[in-house]
Formats: C-alpha cells, structure tokens, sequence
C-alpha cells in the first residue's frame, strides 16, 4: 500500500514538474515575441554602433512628442558624441538631453559629466540611458538637484522608444 502511494505521489510530483516547465517556457516565448516586436537594434554591434542607434531611436521619441530640436549633435556609427545630443524647447523652457547606451548601469563617473555638462550650459537636461542608475549615482544627482535649481538634471531609463517618449514625457513636467 505504501509503496502505490509513493509511487502515485512520485508520478504527480513529475507531471507537476513538468506542467510548470511547459508554462514557464510558453512565458519566455511570449517575452521574446514581445522584445522582437520592439525591435531593439542597438543591443548588437560594436559600443559606437549601439550608442549611434539609441541616439537615433531617442531622436525619433523627441520628434514624435513634438518637442522642438534647437540643436543636435549627430553622431555615427563610428564615433559617439560625448556630450548633450540634443537642445530641446518644450512649453517650460528650454533643456539638453544626453543618451547613453550602457550595459551595466550608469554610475558616478556618468553622472558628474553630464551634471558639469548641465552647469555649464545652464540649462536643465535629461540623461536617457538603457540602464538604471548605481546607488550613488542617484545620491549625486539629488544632491545637484537640491544645489543646482535652475539646471536641474533628470534621468529616464528606456529601452524601447516607447519607454522613452513616456520617460521625456513625464520629466519635461518638472522642468
């Protein structure tokens, strides 16, 4: 008797198992379907090529809001810009936008270039990366945030151009 009830309990544990590998597996599908959708062109190539692309993609977010580009600063697939992109005039003024395809997440050294970037110019901007923010890259830039009123910088992550528009979007009414 014993031995049936381990062995029932054996079967079901394995078809248990197994049902939930089969579903995890139709959910990844579902996730790679959706990134396909997306087409993300710049998670391939060389670092210029996707820092170029990304650059590109934001260019696109920033016209489809509408926004006004005073300034841009193109870049191609062999040599980055280093530096704001963009010089953008919405409704609240005008402001820079850096973009920064990254890998591994953007850290301090990032962040005090882009904020210096900001101080000189004495604008506002916005750093659009493909990655979050270290720990105290996030410190930093609220410590410039409460010193530095007028050039107050924001930070949108955004992979796909959808994120991106969303990310502008909602820090262009802060600015």
């Amino acid at each position: 008797m014993s031995y049936l009830f381990v062995c029932s309990l054996a079967i079901a544990t394995g078809l248990i198992g197994f049902l939930s590998i089969v579903q995890k597996n139709k959910k990844d599908a579902e996730v790679e379907i959706e990134l396909d959708e997306e087409n993300i062109p710049f998670e391939e190539g060389t670092i210029s090529y996707r820092a170029y692309e990304y650059s590109q993609m934001v260019g696109e977010a920033i016209k489809d809001l509408g926004l006004e580009v005073l300034k841009e600063i193109k870049a191609n697939s062999q040599q980055p810009v280093y530096g704001p992109e963009f010089e953008v005039s919405s409704q609240n003024g005008e402001f820079l936008i850096e973009t920064k395809a990254y890998r591994q997440k953007v850290g301090v050294n990032t962040i005090r270039g882009f904020l210096y970037m900001l101080r000189q110019a004495k604008k506002p901007g916005i750093l659009i990366s493909t990655s979050t923010l270290t720990f105290r890259a996030k410190q930093l830039l609220q410590q410039h945030n409460e010193k530095n009123i007028n050039c107050n910088a924001h930070f949108v992550t955004g992979v796909t151009k959808s994120d991106i528009k969303s990310g502008i979007k909602s820090k262009i009414e802060r600015l």
